[in-house]
Order: C-alpha cells, then structure tokens, then sequence
C-alpha cells in the first residue's frame, strides 16, 4: 500500500457554518418565492385571471410564471443543496484520490441527491468514510493510470510499437489532445480526468501529493502549450510530452525511478517475460 500525504478534512465549525449559511439561503428562498406568489395572486386580483395582464415574467421567458409554481422551489432547494456538497467534496481534496469511475459514481450520487440531508454530522460521517478509503482509492487510481498507458488493443494508440502491453516503458503514445485557437494544443474535454490522473499519480509516487489547481496537470498542459506547434516540446518535473494534429501525444518519462514503481505497484512488472521499464 502506497502511503499518502493525510487528507485535510474540512474543520467541524467550518461544516456547521456551511450548513447553517446554506439552510438560511433556502430559507430565503423560500421567502422569495411565497413573495413572488403573493405579488402573482395580487396582480390577478387587480388585473384579472384572463390573458396576460398578470404575467410578472415576460413573454419571451421560456417557463413564464411557472417557475413560481411549489416543483420548480423544490429544484431550487435541490439544486442548492447539490451545489454544496460539490463545494464540500472540491474543498477537501478527496477527488484528486479517486478513478475516474469513482469520480462519475460520486457526481451521480449528488446529482441524485443520493446523498445523506446536508448537515455537519452527515459531511463529517461522509468525508470521514471516504478519507479511510484513501488508499483503496489509490490503488485503484494507479491502476487506471496504468491501463490508459498500456493499451491492450491493437488498433489507434494501442497498435504504435512505442506502446506495451503488460508494462509502462520509457515512452508511450496515448490519445487525447486536440488543437487549439492559438494554434497550439490542449487536452481534449473528455480526457481531462485521465491527464490529471496522470499527474496525481506521479506525484503521489514521488511522496508529494496531489497538484491541486492551479497547479493540476491540465492547467498547466493547457497553458504551457497554448502557443507551441506540433511536434514541439512541453516538459515539467516528470514528462517531456509532444503533441500531434491527429490528436496523439507522446510521453517520456523523466523519472524512470516512478515508472517503475507505477509497474509494481500496478502488477505490469511481475508478469512473466515483462521486466521493468527497459526497452523503447
């Protein structure tokens, strides 16, 4: 098991003072919208139920006066709750130390409200829950790494000679860049949790953590490659990466010492007639 930097958790007074300051939001939410349904009843009154005298939004807004209605002020509530447990979950960190399915899996549970009611027993139970998985979650974030960069396919990235099967070596070719407005290169959108899980996992490797942002790889892969050409060189502490217009980017790892702790840690290394990272 790879050992971590300790997860920080939100301070217990800093839950309480979220959720109070969310529950008094919804509160005068709530307030607005029986002050809205009160100025709606008040226009009927005076300028009658038929046609649209009455209206308080314009025409042109697509739900009308609607959104006033009992369902629309409970997905407001919703909503507001979501948004705080997205809030709770980017402050602690926690994501950085997931898979990119753990990822999808959490958001679909807070886009569900599958979570628990938004009290600072609930966050603390469910931060709680999460960091003592931390290095499950590790484990399974080298993994996925170390799958994206052994592609066991034989055709796109998984068919380049440069690529390995069983282990990582040196260089690898993955796909997942697209060009820019500059006419440099970035990440393409759905890739970004697999670049920044590349990143998370050599660090961690490296005993340094994660790189949180503006210090996340994506941030940086995107601003330092904003205006180079293809073919040209973009490096940091561990890749000297080159892209290419047909969306292909070609890694080197400058710590082999990584590469290959990410080949045991992952397994590649230990199967048979599949040594280390030597080779090209």
């Amino acid at each position: 098991m790879m050992e971590s930097n300790s997860t920080e958790l939100i301070e217990h007074q800093t839950v309480a003072a979220i959720c109070e300051n969310v529950e008094a939001a919804k509160l005068e939410v709530k307030q607005a919208f029986e002050t809205l349904r009160q100025a709606k009843n008040r226009l009927k009154a005076t300028l009658g139920e038929s046609g649209y005298y009455h209206d308080i939004l314009p025409s042109s807004h697509h739900y009308g006066d609607s959104v006033f209605d009992e369902r629309s002020e409970k997905e407001t509530y919703d909503n507001i709750t979501r948004n705080a447990w997205k809030y709770v979950m980017a402050q602690t960190g926690l994501r950085h130390y997931m898979t990119e399915k753990r990822q999808k899996e959490l958001d679909e549970q807070i886009q569900k409200n599958d979570l628990p009611p938004l009290t600072a027993e609930n966050i603390m139970g469910t931060l709680q829950g999460l960091a003592g998985r931390v290095g499950t979650l590790l484990d399974e974030s080298i993994k996925e790494v170390f799958d994206w960069l052994t592609p066991k396919n034989d055709w796109g990235a998984g068919g380049l000679k440069t690529n390995k099967h069983f282990h990582v070596g040196p260089k690898v070719i993955v796909y997942g860049v697209k060009t820019n407005y500059s006419g440099g290169f970035e990440i393409a959108y759905y890739y970004d949790a697999k670049w920044n899980a590349l990143g998370n996992v050599f660090s961690l490797l490296d005993g340094k953590g994660v790189q949180k942002y503006p210090d996340d790889f994506r941030t940086r892969f995107n601003e330092g490659y904003k205006t180079k050409r293809s073919g040209e060189i973009w490096a940091d502490d561990y890749f000297e990466i080159k892209c290419y217009g047909n969306g292909h980017a070609h890694i080197k790892f400058k710590r082999l010492d990584l590469v290959k702790k990410l080949n045991q840690k992952a397994g590649g290394s230990d199967l048979p007639g599949h040594g280390g990272c030597s080779g090209g």
